[in-house]
C-alpha cells in the first residue's frame, strides 16, 4: 500500500506536465462565466500549466518561509502583466513576445529542476517575476470581454493552487522523480519551441 501511494504522486506530476493541450485554452468557451473561465485558463494550456506548478518545484527547495517569496514574485509579476496587456500600453509586438516568454519559462524552469540549480531568494525571484510578467501579458491578451476582475481572480486562484501543489512535489516526493519532472517540464519547452 506505502509503494503505491508513493508512486500516485509522481504519475499525477508526471501527467501535468504532459503536452495534451499545449497552448491552446477551451476555458474562454466559458465567457459568460468569468471566474470559472479565469480558474480554468491556467489548467487548460500545458504551457501555463507546467511552469507553475515548476516555478513551486523549484521554490520547494528553498529553506523555510522564503520558498514563498518566488512564487509571490511570479503572482505580482503576473497581475501587473495582466493590467499591462489590458492597458495596451507599449505593448507594440508583445503579443508574440508573452508566448516565448511563457515558452521559455517551461524551458529554463524545467532545466532549474532538473539541474537541482541554486540561486540566491533575489536572483529566484527576478526570475520567476519576468516569467510571471509573460504570463500575466498572456492572459491580459486572451482575457474576456466582460468581467475581467472575475477572470483575474479566477486565474490568480488557479495560480496559487499550481504554485503549491509544486512545493508540495519538491518537498515529498524522492529527489529523483523530482529532478525527472524537471527533465519532463525542459522537454515540453523544448517541444512547444520547436511546435
Amino acid at each position: 500500500m506505502k509503494m503505491q501511494s508513493m508512486l500516485a504522486a509522481p504519475i499525477a506530476a508526471a501527467a501535468i506536465l504532459v503536452p495534451a493541450v499545449a497552448q491552446a485554452h477551451p476555458g474562454h468557451a466559458l465567457a459568460a462565466y468569468p471566474l470559472l473561465s479565469g480558474v480554468l485558463h491556467p489548467l487548460t494550456g500545458t504551457d501555463h500549466l507546467a511552469a507553475m506548478v515548476l516555478v513551486g518545484m523549484w521554490s520547494g527547495t528553498l529553506p523555510g518561509k522564503s520558498r514563498w517569496a518566488p512564487p509571490a514574485a511570479f503572482v505580482g509579476a503576473m497581475v501587473a502583466g495582466f493590467g499591462l496587456a489590458l492597458s495596451g500600453a507599449g505593448l507594440g509586438g508583445f503579443t508574440g513576445s508573452a508566448e516565448w516568454g511563457i515558452v521559455l519559462s517551461v524551458l529554463v524552469l524545467g532545466c532549474i529542476v532538473a539541474l537541482r540549480l541554486r540561486a540566491s531568494l533575489a536572483t529566484a525571484c527576478a526570475v520567476t517575476g519576468a516569467f510571471g510578467m509573460a504570463h500575466g501579458m498572456a492572459h491580459g491578451l486572451e482575457a474576456p470581454g466582460q468581467g475581467l476582475a472575475n477572470f483575474a481572480a479566477g486565474f490568480i486562484a488557479s495560480t496559487a493552487v499550481l504554485h503549491i501543489l509544486g512545493v508540495q512535489i519538491a518537498r515529498r516526493m524522492p529527489s529523483g522523480w523530482v529532478r525527472g519532472l524537471g527533465v519532463a517540464g525542459a522537454a515540453l519547452g523544448v517541444m512547444l519551441a520547436a511546435g
